[in-house]
């Protein structure tokens, strides 16, 4: 995360699995955040797309037209119910009118401190509301999700309890400590490029000579790509090294607390412990690398994403026009 984070956000994410910038929103944009999500009903959740909205379908030989038109809604509501029954009460996923007011709150009390200097793309925003009686998906890092899509090895997640968390009420993050002492680790953004090279020799690329989710799911080739990128994703699967559980450590954090971590670094959730529902909110951000990839501008079901970038050198948030004016992508890392 070199240049993604200042040095000494640098030293402290490695270490510690996570950085406290020492910001709280305002007693005030918590309460309306919590009014704001708290009101939604709980079937606003859309989390079941990233299952359904997927290339990985199109590597199964008879979901074709009607039949995978039939099989995608049926495993979308089966995930929506389990989702609800088991993990979450409500999993939201969006670019809702509060995001830029978060960041801008956040940006205006000192958060490009804690930024290096490579742009950060302000992907979406998420609010995850759960019982006492939800268990958690466990111990995982976060794959490459294809709905999303323009994703790196040093995403920059902006984690926000809207109710506090202690010991006390459990529902920490918990997240791997000294998560750079393992190089294995450090190869997501590279096989990226490498998907996204192989995607460019089958032709699937879209007017900018880039690709593009569109570009792929149109493309004549689209089930020679999804080949691959299962193949990719079981790699990585089997290959990530993975932390012994006593690497984790737990964040304690009070309401409106704003919290950096890398989501694709290994993280997990206690068991809540009160009556009252858990309420996160995390803001997903990815550094402007050039992965040979481009940026949707709209993602699960054709929820508006990617409408910002920081520029931490002058600590301003500035609109993208729907993700069609960014600025210069940067090389990958060494």
């Amino acid at each position: 995360m070199k240049d993604v984070l200042s040095d000494s956000a640098l030293r402290e994410i490695n270490y510690h699995g996570y950085v406290r910038t020492g910001i709280h929103l305002p007693r005030s944009m918590v309460a309306k955040l919590l009014d704001q999500f708290e009101g939604m009903p709980p079937s606003a959740s859309n989390w079941s797309y990233f299952q359904v909205m997927s290339l990985a379908d199109y590597d199964v030989g008879w979901f074709r037209g009607i039949g995978r038109s039939l099989a995608t809604k049926w495993k979308a509501r089966s995930i929506h119910r389990s989702m609800r029954k088991h993990i979450y009460d409500k999993s939201i996923y969006g670019s809702s009118t509060s995001l830029p007011l978060v960041m801008r709150e956040c940006l205006d009390r000192g958060l490009a401190d804690h930024l290096g200097k490579i742009p950060l793309l302000v992907g979406h925003d998420i609010y995850l509301e759960s019982d006492r009686n939800k268990t958690t998906f466990g111990y995982h890092e976060d794959s490459f999700g294809w709905p999303i899509f323009y994703q790196t090895e040093d995403d920059v997640s902006f984690y926000i309890p809207l109710r506090g968390v202690s010991e006390d009420t459990g529902g920490r993050l918990l997240v791997d400590r000294h998560p750079d002492r393992n190089d294995a680790n450090g190869n997501r953004s590279v096989w990226i490029k490498r998907f996204a090279d192989f995607c460019k020799e089958q032709g699937a690329v879209g007017d900018r000579g880039l690709v593009t989710r569109e570009s792929v799911e149109t493309s004549s080739r689209r089930h020679v790509i999804a080949k691959k990128y299962n193949k990719m994703l079981f790699q990585r699967s089997v290959t990530a090294s993975q932390p012994e559980p006593e690497d984790m450590i737990p964040i304690d954090s009070s309401a409106g607390e704003v919290i950096i971590f890398n989501n694709k670094r290994f993280h997990d959730v206690e068991p809540w412990k009160l009556d009252v529902h858990r309420a996160i909110y995390i803001v997903r951000c990815f550094p402007l690398y050039d992965l040979g990839l481009f940026p949707p501008s709209t993602f699960l079901n054709n929820v508006a994403c990617n409408r910002f970038t920081i520029d931490s050198r002058r600590g301003t948030l500035n609109p993208t026009d729907s993700g069609k004016k960014l600025p210069q992508f940067s090389p990958l890392p060494n």
